[in-house]
């Protein structure tokens, strides 16, 4: 995250950003798709890395991308939506396996540990839908200033 936000105020350009971190990740989740319980550690944290590292190229540059693309009246509202509705599966996801009875728990736990490998299999497709999606961002200059736009042909002074 904070190597893609640093090259996006260096370069202005953040478009391809997303679509090279959900290139990634795709190709992370078909890494993960294929543990068993016999990998060794360092393979499986290799490929957990590289999943991170496409997340870290993809979400904060879309969080930019919402605020670059809206009024900066609404900017906030946006931004907040994006995050509640990120947050909102993590609270969830968390709350849900911490607040359970240890046997339920351990339960779950177990489930997901078996349910995941193919879960990242199916995914794939997901992502390389979402590589399409973000491939239609459209990518407009960074903003300097926290002030709207006003075109030359309107513009006052205060």
């Amino acid at each position: 995250s904070i190597l893609s936000g640093q090259l996006a105020t260096t370069t202005g350009r953040y478009k391809w950003m997303p679509i090279a971190g959900l290139s990634i990740l795709a190709v992370s989740l078909v890494l993960l798709s294929t543990l068993t319980v016999d990998t060794p550690l360092w393979i499986t944290s290799s490929y957990l890395f590289m999943m991170g590292a496409g997340i870290g190229f993809a979400q904060q540059i879309l969080v930019l991308v919402v605020q670059n693309s809206f009024p900066n009246a609404i900017v906030g509202t946006a931004t907040a939506g994006n995050n509640f509705f990120r947050e909102l599966g993590a609270s969830i996801g968390t709350a849900i396996v911490g607040a359970l009875p240890e046997p339920i728990r351990d339960t779950i736990v177990g489930s997901y540990n078996d349910a995941l490998t193919p879960v990242f299999g199916f995914l794939v497709p997901v992502m390389l839908v979402a590589v399409l999606a973000v491939a239609f961002i459209r990518e407009r200059p960074l903003r300097t200033t926290n002030h709207d736009h006003i075109p030359s042909n309107q513009e006052h002074t205060p």
